[in-house]
């Protein structure tokens, strides 16, 4: 080999996001020609803004002229390549005496690197579930197929983008024997949560729903009706209860009220 020639093994990032900061042999895997540097040669680990060398330590095979050579065992800045070679550099040309042939062996290493970015997660088609992240949607139809990348790899996924298609439990309570006026329904819902409801009266006979002044303290929807202002003869109550996804649920059963006479 002439001076200056030789070879190295190269490992580099797959990506800018990716670094490689650190490199160890496990001890007794680098083997060097015994007389490397006698031979002409020299040897080396690099990596961007470092270098190491390598050279013959002990244990040399009489037989074949290879023995131990310095293994590497370091940390270092973010580099986006590590490698390590011979060349011929002490002599005008060079030859190795040992009786296979070889020059250098690193027989395993362990790179250490970090990533600077996380992944990337894109959803397939404009009318994707993905784009209605933080709120609640009902209905079907909904694609939900993404793509997710990473320099380093993907390793799982997990979507939570929530769909309630379920609407309120509604039902009325009792009538209240000292509080008759008093209207109260129990609802709830296990999924996105209700977010408002209404109580609304009218006569049996037919017409018009009339909206009652109705509050929701949580598991309620509450509200009063004053006789004294209705038509004597039956009325019908019905209460409504919406969820924070748009589902609406109606009791199922309308309760009847009678008005035996007006308020003086």
């Amino acid at each position: 080999m002439l001076h200056g020639y030789g070879a190295n093994w190269t490992a580099s990032t797959p990506s800018p996001a990716i670094s490689i900061v650190g490199a160890y042999t496990p001890i007794n895997t680098v083997f060097v020609d015994c007389n490397l540097n006698s031979d002409g040669f020299t040897a080396e680990y690099f990596w961007n803004g470092g270098t190491q060398s390598i050279n013959y330590i002990n244990d040399c095979d009489s037989t074949y002229g290879y023995g131990y050579g310095d293994g590497i065992n370091i940390s270092f800045a973010p580099s986006s390549y590590f490698g390590w070679g011979a060349g011929c550099w002490l002599a005008s040309s060079c030859s190795t005496s040992s009786s296979i042939g070889a020059v250098l062996g690193v027989q395993g290493v362990r790179l250490t690197a970090q990533e600077n970015s996380g992944p990337s997660v894109a959803a397939d088609g404009s009318n994707n579930l993905w784009y209605q992240a933080s709120r609640w949607v009902r209905g079907g139809g909904w694609p939900v197929g993404f793509t997710s990348s990473d320099p380093s790899g993907v390793c799982g996924t997990d979507l939570l983008v929530h769909i309630d298609e379920t609407p309120p439990s509604l039902a009325f309570e009792p009538v209240n024997p000292s509080d008759p006026q008093a209207v109260v329904a129990d609802t709830s819902d296990g999924q996105s949560g209700v977010a408002s409801g209404q109580i609304e009266m009218r006569p049996a006979a037919g017409g018009s729903w009339q909206s009652l002044a109705t509050e929701f303290d949580g598991p309620h929807l509450l509200a009063r009706f004053d006789d004294a202002t209705l038509a004597p003869g039956k009325w019908l109550v019905q209460a409504t209860s919406c969820d924070n996804a748009g589902n609406c649920a109606w009791t199922p059963r309308l309760r009847g009220v009678r008005i035996d006479r007006r308020r003086r």
